[in-house]
C-alpha cells in the first residue's frame, strides 16, 4: 500500500515539475520575445553586429538606431557604411521595409514596402579599383557553382526622397553626379528574380 502510495506522489511530483518547468520555459520565451521587441534592445544588438562586421570589413559600419518588428517591418536610422579610406560609402538617414509576414516559410516573398530616405551612395577609385570592391570581394560567394535558388521578391511600392548618388572616376576622368528629389513607384509587379 505504502510503496502504491510512493509510486502515485511520485508521479505527481514530477508530473507537476514537469509542467512547472513547462510553463516556466514558455514565459522565459514570451519574456525574451517581449524584450527583443524593445527598440533600445534591437539597437543593442544590431550594434553588437555592425561592430562585428566593421571588424571583419576592417571599416566603420554602424546604424544609430533599428526598430524592426518580427517578422514583416524594419526601420533603420542613420545606418553608416565608410570605405577603407575613411570616406563615405553609404549613408542613409532612414530606411524602412515592409515585407510579407512570415517570408521565411515561402519561396516568393512581397516587398509591400521601401523607402529610403537622405541617401548618399559615394563611388570612387584613382586606379582600376573602386571604393566597394572590397565589399563586394566581402560578399561574393567563393563557390562559383553555387546555383541555389534564393528567395524571389515582388516589390509593391517603393518611396525615395533626398537620393545623391555620386561617382568619381579619377582614373578615367570622369565625374558623375545625381541627386533626386522624390520619386514613388507603386508596381503591380516588380521581380527581383
Amino acid at each position: 500500500m505504502y510503496s502504491l502510495l510512493f509510486i502515485v506522489s511520485a508521479f505527481l511530483f514530477f508530473k507537476t515539475l514537469t509542467l512547472a518547468s513547462g510553463i516556466t520555459n514558455i514565459l522565459l520565451l514570451l519574456t525574451l520575445w517581449l524584450v527583443i521587441q524593445l527598440p533600445s534592445v534591437q539597437t543593442w544588438l544590431i550594434n553588437k553586429a555592425t561592430a562585428k562586421l566593421s571588424k571583419s570589413l576592417n571599416t566603420n559600419v554602424s546604424i544609430k538606431h533599428v526598430d524592426f518588428s518580427f517578422f514583416n517591418k524594419m526601420i533603420l536610422r542613420d545606418a553608416l557604411v565608410e570605405d577603407r579610406n575613411k570616406d563615405t560609402l553609404l549613408f542613409a538617414g532612414s530606411v524602412k521595409v515592409q515585407i510579407t509576414d512570415w517570408f521565411f516559410n515561402k519561396d516568393k516573398a512581397e516587398l509591400e514596402y521601401i523607402g529610403l530616405n537622405d541617401v548618399t551612395v559615394k563611388l570612387q577609385r584613382k586606379d582600376s579599383v573602386w571604393n566597394v570592391q572590397f565589399m563586394v570581394d566581402y560578399f561574393s560567394s567563393p563557390n562559383k557553382k553555387d546555383t541555389a535558388k534564393g528567395i524571389e521578391f515582388n516589390l509593391k511600392k517603393a518611396v525615395l526622397s533626398n537620393i545623391h548618388f555620386i561617382k568619381k572616376d579619377e582614373w578615367r576622368g570622369e565625374d558623375f553626379d545625381v541627386r533626386l528629389a522624390s520619386m514613388q513607384m507603386d508596381a503591380d509587379e516588380f521581380n527581383f528574380s
